[in-house]
């Protein structure tokens, strides 16, 4: 299993940050593989409908591919979509 946390605080070292990291360590601690993504310092603009992405919804904008892709290989990816 892996758990993914996507931190949308304006700080990269926020106290959001420190409460991620507190609740990843128990998970570790149970073997439960996790992954932060800082959004701090990422310029994230909507969708331009440019289909580069082939109309796969994957965007491929710039510092967004990595963001994609760590969201869709962890276990709940698309459970609290609509």
């Amino acid at each position: 299993m892996k758990v993914l946390a996507v931190n949308g605080s304006a700080r990269k070292d926020s106290n959001t940050s420190l409460l991620i990291r507190t609740v990843f360590e128990e998970l570790n601690k149970e073997g439960i593989e996790t992954e932060m993504i800082q959004l701090s310092g990422k310029v994230i603009e909507p969708c331009k409908a440019c289909w580069a992405c082939g109309g796969k919804r994957n965007c491929v904008a710039v510092g967004l591919p990595k963001t994609m892709k760590a969201i869709n290989i962890t276990d709940s990816a698309g459970k609290y979509t609509q």
